[in-house]
């Protein structure tokens, strides 16, 4: 006779919502805990309800004509390198991201990448990261075919001054979450001129787009390509309508008949330096006073003070401070 098994006693709803629906799912033998963070595993039970819920969905997508699509998941470096001792010709490879900062990954990952398809390959780069044009020349010397940046900068968009809890707050609880939309536009611009003017492949500049003046501004920026997304959410898909009519507006306007007759236009407006003084305030209060600016304003590093901590290419208005290997 098969053993009993007993539920062990789980979290009441009404105390702690997130808590018993935790219980519930690991208890229920539903999913377990992977070794990355943020990440789980279906277990049989659990992978069964999902398949009954993929079948359904996709039956209904399919018959609206859409296709799927298959996103890859991260799991330890390790495991993977243990699975080749048990499977023969098995190639141990994924996104490292342990080491997803770095240049030697971005190009490790590419070319995995490049490798296993016919198919245009655009690396996604985020912003907050040193040496911004290196890691674009290393994914186009991998084989990519464009970069698209930026991605959603980590934030904590505020606090609710009487609960003392984060914003959004979800049944009493918050977490630090991705800033999007009109909010990272200015960095996004930056990045997307640092890298237009380091590679010779196209730029797919994403974050903050919300009308046609702003998808101006990233063509100019050096942008072949635009992504939304945070402005079809609040206004819905209506937006892109009023965008490409505004733009074709524009170009009309100005006289182009295409996208290239005015991509990357305000590139050399952004190679001098404006004397500002941003980089000289932030590497003498936050780092080793290694930039002054000489009797033309222009900003000058002293290389052997200088640690390469990246601060000056972040602050500078118009992307003159670039990182480079010595």
């Amino acid at each position: 006779m098969a053993k009993e098994k007993k539920v062990e006693q789980i979290t009441d709803m009404e105390v702690d919502f997130a808590q018993w629906f935790t219980d519930v799912c690991t208890k229920a033998e539903l999913v377990d805990y992977s070794g990355v963070k943020g990440l789980f595993v279906l277990r049989p039970y659990g992978y069964a309800i999902w398949e009954n819920i993929q079948q359904a969905l996709d039956a209904k997508f399919k018959a609206t004509g859409h296709t799927n699509v298959s996103m890859p998941m991260l799991i330890p470096e390790s495991l993977l390198q243990k699975e080749k001792d048990h499977v023969e010709g098995f190639a141990p490879e994924c996104a490292w991201v342990t080491v997803g900062g770095s240049e030697e990954a971005i190009k490790m990952v590419t070319t995995w990448v490049r490798e296993e398809t016919k198919k245009p390959v655009m690396t996604k780069l985020p912003a907050i990261v040193q040496d911004i044009p290196g890691k674009a020349r290393a994914a186009e010397a991998a084989g990519a075919d464009a970069i698209a940046t930026i991605n959603t900068l980590n934030s904590l968009p505020g606090i609710d001054i009487h609960t003392f809890v984060p914003y959004p707050s979800v049944d009493g609880r918050s977490a630090f979450q991705g800033l999007s939309g009109a909010a990272i536009k200015p960095i996004a611009l930056r990045t997307v001129a640092q890298i237009a003017k380091a590679v010779n492949i196209p730029v797919s500049g994403i974050g903050g787009i919300y009308n046609w003046r702003d998808a101006v501004e990233f063509i100019l920026a050096g942008a072949s390509s635009l992504q939304v997304c945070s402005a079809v959410m609040h206004h819905g898909y209506r937006i892109i309508n009023d965008l490409t009519a505004g733009l074709l507006n524009y170009m009309e306007e100005m006289g182009f008949e295409t996208i290239n007759d005015f991509c990357g236009k305000a590139l050399p407006h952004a190679e001098k330096c404006v004397g500002c003084g941003r980089c000289v305030a932030v590497c003498a209060d936050s780092a080793y006073s290694a930039i002054h600016l000489d009797e033309n304003r222009k900003a000058v590093v002293d290389k052997e003070k200088c640690d390469g901590c990246g601060l000056c290419t972040q602050v500078c208005p118009v992307s003159c401070m670039t990182m480079e290997h010595r």
